[in-house]
């Protein structure tokens, strides 16, 4: 991957390239903050921290619970379709989860 057009990056080591580089362009930006994110997002997609997350059916559950209104959201909030759930109860990685059901609209 190509750092803005001027270093070639390996995939693996990007998202910590860019943090170097935009801390360096933009000497304000929160290092620390940003760096945990990353950090916390790695330990996400090894699947170290889904032991703090609900199981599917728990979040199913909250989501059918969840009134959109009552926050203002009116038709903007999309409850994630049941029969799309596994009902074994098991625990899926968030980002699988969210892009089982999400069709990109091309122009």
């Amino acid at each position: 991957r190509s750092l803005f057009g001027m270093i070639d990056v390996p995939s693996r080591y990007y998202p910590l390239a860019a943090l170097v580089a935009m801390q360096v362009v933009v000497p304000s930006v929160s290092f620390l903050g940003h760096l945990s994110g990353l950090l916390v997002g790695a330990l996400e997609y090894y699947g170290l921290v889904v032991f703090l997350l609900p199981s599917t059916a728990t979040a199913a559950r909250l989501d059918s619970r969840f009134d959109p209104a009552r926050f203002g959201l009116g038709d903007l909030y999309v409850a994630a379709p049941p029969d799309q759930q596994p009902t074994d109860g098991r625990r899926r990685r968030p980002l699988d989860a969210v892009c089982d059901g999400v069709k990109v609209a091309r122009q």
